[in-house]
């Protein structure tokens, strides 16, 4: 496979979210899995806490690229390497809003099936698009990147 300027990923996250996000809601509802044994009030809570928290993680990672002009998505070159704001504290803040969303509405209405589809969604970003990300960013940017890398870890 010839190298391309991009990270090659070819099923964008986006789409794997709402895959993700469908397929979570679908399953609690056909087969069940509620979490029962915690208030709601607690469990609303929860979840929206961590639904704020990622969501100010991704919101705030997407002004940033929006204000140096880079493009967001990953099948696409990259002008520059982006840094600052939440990418100071994780390298995936936009990722981590994604898991953040699947978790929050799981812990929020209790549906176990939403909590796992978070799992698949951190597995498919850890395992597959991050790493892809990641070489080809390498490739890119070298030892600024690298630097980077030993600077800001990649969730927390």
């Amino acid at each position: 496979m010839p190298e391309t300027d991009s990270a090659g990923i070819v099923v964008l996250p986006p789409v794997v979210f709402l895959v993700c996000l469908v397929g979570g809601i679908a399953t609690s509802f056909a087969y069940g899995g509620w979490i029962t044994g915690v208030p709601a009030p607690f469990r609303w809570a929860a979840g929206g806490l961590v639904i704020v928290a990622g969501l100010a993680f991704a919101i705030s990672a997407l002004d940033r690229f929006r204000k140096l002009k880079v493009d967001v998505r990953p099948d696409r070159p990259v002008a520059r390497m982006v840094g600052g704001g939440a990418y100071r504290v994780t390298r995936n803040p936009m990722y981590f809003g994604l898991i953040s969303l699947l978790t929050g509405l799981g812990l929020a209405f209790g549906a176990v099936p939403m909590l796992l589809s978070a799992v698949v969604m951190f597995a498919y970003l850890n395992w597959y698009v991050i790493p892809r990300e990641e070489a080809y960013l390498t490739r890119k940017f070298g030892d600024d990147y690298r630097t980077y890398c030993t600077r800001v870890r990649r969730w927390f």
